[in-house]
């Protein structure tokens, strides 16, 4: 058991992601996530909010 997803052990895991365009200022930060077999996720957010950067 995984007590990040609350069962099995996560399929895909990231944690404490960055990404950075110029060395500088991150547009991602210290992003943490667990996705289980079988789960789906949607990323919902304004355009420019790094959601695509994440993928």
């Amino acid at each position: 058991m995984d007590a990040r997803t609350g069962g099995n052990a996560a399929f895909v895991a990231f944690e404490h992601v960055q990404k950075s365009y110029d060395g500088e200022n991150l547009v991602v930060k210290d992003l943490n996530l667990s996705i289980a077999k079988g789960e789906f996720l949607t990323m919902l957010g304004p355009s420019g909010s790094g959601k695509t950067t994440c993928l």
